[in-house]
């Protein structure tokens, strides 16, 4: 979200997270998702959060980031651990990525289902993010016919490796980035 930001297309949501109540777990508000057409929306969760192609405005155009499920899991129960004290152990981080992989081919058929999905994997992006940002610039073009800044959108990328960091070093360097300071 924060390459399509940088490269000047129109997203939806605050900065530095762009994640909204309206495409919160198990419930979507598609009066707000129909509003938002033209402009990138962070599904984070399209399992939970469902929508059917009638509930948007046409065909949606998605940009699906993979990442191994253990890594997921790990950056889950992290935020988890932070927020409300779930254990972070091993168990707990093997528990979540279990769940995440078993619904790997559930998510995939739901994004086909959507519209028209683009694929980049998380470390790919961290390894080369002018080649993402390029990418993501023949999408937006191709998709949407509008201009997409690559290097300001491969600025995006912080680098790092693509492992979940213990702690949020990370999620503040993002807000650092933006100007934008955690209060």
């Amino acid at each position: 979200m924060t390459m399509l930001d940088r490269g000047g297309f129109p997203v939806s949501g605050p900065r530095p997270a762009y994640e909204v109540n309206e495409m919160s777990l198990g419930r979507v508000d598609t009066a707000w998702v129909r509003d938002q057409a033209g402009r990138a929306v962070k599904w984070v969760d399209p399992l939970n959060a469902r929508l059917k192609r009638g509930d948007l405005s046409g065909p949606a155009v998605v940009i699906h980031m993979r990442r191994p499920a253990s890594e997921i899991a790990a950056s889950q129960v992290k935020m988890m651990h932070l927020l409300c004290g779930l254990p972070d152990d091993r168990r707990t981080r093997r528990a979540f990525a279990a769940d995440i992989s078993s619904k790997e081919r559930a998510l995939d058929n739901a994004l086909i289902r959507m519209g028209t999905v683009y694929t980049m994997t998380f470390d790919w992006v961290l390894k080369d993010p002018d080649s993402a940002a390029d990418k993501i610039r023949a999408i937006v073009q191709h998709e949407f016919g509008l201009p997409f800044d690559t290097l300001r959108a491969a600025s995006a990328v912080i680098p790092r490796s693509p492992l979940c960091a213990p702690d949020m070093s990370i999620e503040m360097a993002a807000l650092d980035s933006m100007g934008l300071r955690h209060v």
